[in-house]
């Protein structure tokens, strides 16, 4: 058991220093990013329907019944009249632009970073959810604040950041500057906030919010945490002894961390009970129980975010299993029960496909590299162990 304990701190210590290396995850032109791709095809709808609808539309800057009573209605309605005609003439101006950088791939870089993130402003550092680089055309967006967001503030988010790359009378609209009817101190951000709201309302009218609510709500595979349960039998055993038994069949826990999109780390946690019956009175019953510690690999073969297969994905494993194996002898007059210990190498591989709302269903086969000798019962067992299950797990 010691031998497992500093096997599973040396594991840990190289995945941690790992985790430790990098702050990106990704950028935006990944395709699982399924969240942001649904915000880029949102509003690129939506604009398409505001150039279509023209800038008279009557309901353009204005909230729409979906969200009554939400922030985005309330930044639309705190406008005045002259407020709301810039909005509706502007927003329809620039929405050609900003279909371009979304469509042209050299248009917008948009950029994953799990750091906190301050602009600079006149009166002083503001803490920001997103940061647009106006020079380099590129959007900066805290990925775990973007993903806590509902569809229709993302929508909100990343055209507020869109508004600060198109110029707007030939020139970049800053958050601390006063602009035309907008003349508080922070006039350039209500005036972009006024565009990501309109955009945001707009997309219920088109349906954009509706069409993808069954991508939204399959479980993702960007979380961090994965807690599982398998169910499974072991492979027909060819242990050595008179009264063998065949098979195994029982359970295993696991949790993994995910560090990044392919590495992560985990414990897990198994039992396996089997009897079997000879001669119709003596029978033998065994039990295995294990703890392993493992690194895991992930591979992401799918490529479309929008379908079923495209958040699946396989999970290899290699790590050290410590347990201990049990057998009771009883030909009904004699009960006999020895026990051994043992620590092996474990390699195991998996299969994940998503269910809603961060539930997997998930395939596995494990195999380990044990035997172990039971000599008060004269029980010798294989060394080769392979397991079949099918299971659920919860990612969050």
């Amino acid at each position: 058991m010691r031998k497992f304990i500093y096997t599973a701190y040396f594991i840990f210590s190289v995945v941690g220093q790992a985790a430790i290396a990098s702050t990106f995850v990704g950028n935006g032109g990944n395709s699982k990013d399924v969240e942001l791709q649904v915000t880029l095809l949102q509003i690129q709808k939506s604009l398409k329907q505001i150039q279509q609808e023209g800038a008279q539309s009557p309901s353009l800057c204005e909230c729409d019944s979906n969200l009554e009573g939400h922030h985005l209605c309330e930044v639309l309605k705190a406008l005045s009249a002259d407020q709301k005609k810039q909005c509706k003439e502007e927003l329809f101006q620039a929405s050609n632009e900003m279909l371009n950088l979304l469509q042209d791939p050299k248009g917008v870089q948009i950029i994953w970073t799990m750091e906190a993130m301050q602009v600079s402003e006149k009166a002083g550092l503001r803490q920001a959810e997103g940061v647009a680089v106006v020079k380099d055309k590129k959007i900066f967006l805290n990925r775990e604040q973007f993903l806590g967001l509902k569809d229709y503030e993302r929508i909100y988010l990343m055209t507020h950041e869109l508004g600060h790359l198109v110029p707007f009378e030939q020139k970049y609209i800053q958050d601390d500057e006063k602009y035309k009817s907008f003349q508080q101190d922070d006039g350039g951000r209500q005036f972009l906030n006024s565009l990501g709201a309109s955009v945001a309302m707009k997309s219920f009218a088109t349906g954009a919010i509706s069409d993808y609510v069954a991508s939204l709500n399959r479980s993702k595979n960007s979380k961090q945490h994965w807690i599982g349960l398998t169910f499974g039998s072991e492979s027909r055993n060819k242990d050595e002894a008179t009264f063998s038994i065949e098979k195994y069949k029982g359970y295993h826990i696991r949790y993994r961390f995910q560090l990044n999109e392919n590495l992560g780390f985990g414990l897990g946690m198994n039992r396996l009970t089997g009897d079997q019956t000879f001669y119709d009175t003596a029978e033998t019953k065994g039990e295995l129980k294990t703890m392993d510690a493992f690194v895991a690999y992930r591979i992401l073969p799918f490529a479309d975010p929008f379908s079923i297969w495209g958040p699946s994905h396989f999970v290899l494993a290699a790590g050290m299993q410590a347990g201990e194996a049990s057998v009771t002898i009883n030909d009904g007059i004699v009960s006999v029960t020895d026990s051994a210990k043992f620590v092996a190498p474990l390699v195991t591989a998996e299969y994940y496909v998503p269910l809603i709302h961060g539930a997997w269903v998930q395939f596995a086969v494990n195999y380990a590299s044990y035997s172990y000798e039971l000599k008060e019962i004269g029980y010798q067992s294989e060394k080769n162990h392979i397991n079949y299950g099918i299971g659920v797990s919860y990612a969050f």
